[in-house]
């Protein structure tokens, strides 16, 4: 976006839809995590602390992860997708920096090896810090639900024993 504002000759109708829904993405994840950890990061703390006040197994089996549910799995594995979604992010910037949505093709003449490695690492931290906030806000609400089915569940065994 910022190219298609400094150099008119790359603007484009095609990737206007692009930079609103990426600064949109950016704008809900900041703001999230300047609510939950700058503005009021004592709610957060209590909230994360009341969901994992007591240690609830939920199923039971023979298999290691059969003793957790879909949700406890998800919520489990949400850094393996973080960590996912970094590698292909970055991947795709070290094939071809030069695309619209990277900040390494505004560079236009100071394009050499060094500033290709830094903008790397800069585009890394981008999407680390952007999907850090989501996935914490996504682990807070499938830890919210486990814990109501968990509570229900016991609330149900209490009734018809």
């Amino acid at each position: 976006m910022v190219q298609s504002l400094v150099f008119p000759e790359y603007f484009g109708f095609r990737n206007i839809p692009f930079h609103i829904i990426l600064v949109a993405w950016m704008t809900t994840n900041w703001s999230w995590a300047y609510t939950g950890f700058i503005l009021w990061p004592d709610i957060t703390a209590a909230i994360f602390n009341e969901l994992f006040d007591e240690k609830e197994q939920t199923h039971r089996g023979i298999l290691a992860f059969s003793k957790y549910s879909l949700q406890e799995l998800l919520s489990n594995f949400i850094p393996v997708m973080v960590f996912q979604i970094v590698i292909s992010w970055t991947t795709v910037y070290f094939v071809g920096p030069d695309k619209v949505f990277y900040l390494y093709s505004l560079l236009g003449p100071f394009k050499n090896t060094y500033t290709y490695l830094i903008f790397g690492f800069v585009e890394a931290y981008l999407v680390v810090a952007s999907i850090a906030q989501f996935a914490f806000a996504y682990f807070m609400m499938l830890s919210f639900f486990e814990k109501v089915y968990s509570s229900v569940k016991k609330m149900n065994e209490n009734l018809i024993g």
